[in-house]
């Protein structure tokens, strides 16, 4: 194994990553975990922790020192509504049932919408965060590949962006779907 200062750095670009409970935490767990091996320091760019619908917080890295996690927020209208909703509910806990029936016809209306003009996915309001994030990474820890996991797509766009940026590799992992049902998304 190659001592930890001589290791070449790769920014691993992944949305989920714990205290995510999504089975891609785990896959991309397990690529980190061999990388050291190889002569290979990962460095993390994901999403902050309250992002995250699913939690699990127990026994994700195994006992291993975690790689450096550079986190970002996402630029989320489906989350605004999901707040706004709450907050309307509990002002609104007497309203009458046809008022608030209406207000969540409109709520998965505009839902909708969104879902529909979201390209590539539901979560491409994460891209200028983690652009300006990752780029920041690459030049500040001298990053010498870039590896972007998919799904969701966006963190494929971040990943080809900053490989044209900063003129680094690019490696991407297509998993689940893509090579089974590759307009499954869409």
């Amino acid at each position: 194994m190659i001592p930890p200062q001589q290791a070449r750095k790769v920014l691993v670009v992944a949305y989920h990553y714990p205290p995510s409970g999504s089975v891609g935490t785990r896959r991309t767990l397990n690529f980190i975990r061999h990388l050291p091996e190889f002569g290979w320091a990962p460095l993390v760019l994901t999403v902050c922790e309250d992002y995250y619908s699913q939690h699990d917080d127990g026994g994700l890295n195994d006992g291993l020192p975690p790689p450096p996690v550079y986190r970002t927020p996402v630029f989320s209208p489906e989350r605004l509504l999901r707040r706004r909703g709450r907050d309307e509910n509990r002002l609104q806990a007497h309203a009458a049932p046809t008022a608030a029936a209406r207000r969540r016809n409109l709520g998965s209306v505009i839902k909708g919408i969104l879902h529909a003009v979201a390209i590539p996915d539901e979560v491409a309001g994460w891209l200028p965060f983690a652009f300006f994030r990752g780029a920041r990474v690459i030049n500040k820890e001298r990053v010498e590949l870039i590896y972007a996991t998919s799904p969701p797509p966006t963190t494929l766009i971040v990943g080809v962006c900053l490989s044209l940026m900063s003129n680094r590799p690019l490696v991407v992992d297509l998993r689940d779907n893509w090579a089974v049902y590759p307009d499954w998304l869409y």
